[in-house]
């Protein structure tokens, strides 16, 4: 699925499991509840995405851009994976780590 057009789907609760979303762009989609696990999301466009409730744990996220997104209630994001992404001021993060 590398480079895939979802722009604004609704995959909600969806079982992604590592998989291949290399420079896919995700702009507004809803991935709330969607297990991302060692998922490959470098370069992906999430600006806007719902990500609430998304597990994260272990997903690569090298220039991934979530600026505008809802990662309030991610699961299993760590501060050193956003590091590589791009996150600004209307991004929504949890609250560990704001």
């Amino acid at each position: 699925m590398k480079g895939t057009n979802l722009k604004k789907a609704i995959l909600r609760n969806c079982n992604l499991f590592m998989v291949e979303f290399q420079d896919a762009n995700l702009q507004d989609a809803d991935l709330g509840g969607v297990d991302l696990q060692g998922a490959n999301l470098n370069g992906a466009n999430l600006q806007g995405a719902n990500l609430n409730g998304a597990n994260l744990q272990g997903a690569e996220l090298f220039g991934t851009n979530f600026k505008g997104a809802n990662l309030a209630a991610a699961i299993g994001v760590l501060r050193d994976q956003l590091e590589e992404a791009e996150i600004d001021q209307t991004t929504r993060l949890p609250e560990d780590l704001t």
